[in-house]
């Protein structure tokens, strides 16, 4: 039986990242155990200011509905006082993000009051990289689930050349217009992409925010938040995608350095959709997924 914290609203998520990063913890090992972790909090409510500006980031039109991303964003407070937590074994800081799904069983109005519940639901070692966990989150609407994801993030345990992100090349699309090509857009990712979304998102993790912030971590440049990224990608996606019973699926392949110039594209594949986020030259992907229609 979880442990159930009970929230009377949304934490702040900058005092649980300084709690989760001075408490101290092992690199973790096969025998490291998952404890039985869950938090909720109810009566949730969106700021319309907050919900404008993260439309205007990612480039999402407003049409009244919550983004199907948006809630993951809401809820990562509650992911971060799971983290926090005492029973928790695994460092915080340095935790990769590496797939979401997600299932809108309805859309959700910008209006519309909610309740969140987040608990660990998947634990798995592997030799060769260390723990994966799962976080599931529920969006309720009258004590019915309307909104679901599962996030899988890793606490790395092996040395770390052993760990690093997957370094192929990936080769490019075929270049011109494909057949079943729904949209094809480069844009860019600007130097002050990660703080601007921060202060949307309240998520300061040093590794987004400025090159001097991001070196300690291995990073020559800051990353952009993998949440950031997929958002835009639903930003493009929105109008081929339904809105009931929708269901989409990301993995984060590699960390996006800002600034860069980067590629969205999509193509049909019967009634789903495949898309992705690549440099423009098309060999480095730093994000794919699916939505099924």
């Amino acid at each position: 039986m979880s442990e159930v914290i009970e929230m009377s609203s949304l934490p702040d998520l900058g005092r649980l990242y300084v709690r989760a990063a001075l408490r101290r913890r092992q690199k973790p090992t096969a025998s490291t155990g998952c404890p039985e972790l869950a938090v909720k909090v109810e009566d949730v409510g969106v700021d319309d200011e907050t919900l404008a500006d993260y439309r205007r980031i990612c480039a999402i039109v407003d049409d009244g509905l919550l983004p199907p991303t948006y809630p993951q964003v809401l809820a990562t407070p509650l992911h971060a006082v799971i983290v926090a937590h005492r029973s928790f074994p695994l460092p915080a800081m340095g935790l990769v993000h590496l797939e979401n799904t997600v299932e809108q069983r309805r859309p959700v109005r910008d209006d519309e009051r909610f309740d969140l519940r987040c608990e660990i639901s998947g634990w798995e070692w592997d030799e060769r990289l260390g723990v994966r966990f799962a976080i599931e989150t529920d969006l309720l609407v009258d004590d019915e689930v309307v909104w679901h994801s599962e996030l899988w993030a890793l606490s790395r345990g092996a040395p770390e050349e052993l760990v690093e992100r997957d370094k192929r090349r990936h080769p490019a699309p075929p270049s011109g217009e494909e057949p079943n090509a729904l949209y094809s857009l480069i844009t860019d990712a600007p130097a002050d992409l990660g703080r601007r979304y921060a202060s949307i998102c309240r998520d300061y993790n040093p590794i987004h925010l400025h090159p001097l912030t991001a070196r300690p971590f291995g990073f020559r440049r800051p990353i952009i938040h993998g949440m950031w990224t997929f958002a835009r990608c639903w930003a493009e996606l929105a109008e081929y995608a339904p809105t009931e019973d929708l269901q989409f699926t990301v993995q984060f392949k590699k960390p996006l350095t800002l600034p860069s110039r980067i590629w969205f594209r999509a193509v049909a594949d019967g009634d789903d959709i495949d898309y992705e986020c690549r440099n423009v030259a098309g060999d480095r992907l730093f994000l794919k997924g699916r939505v099924r229609r």
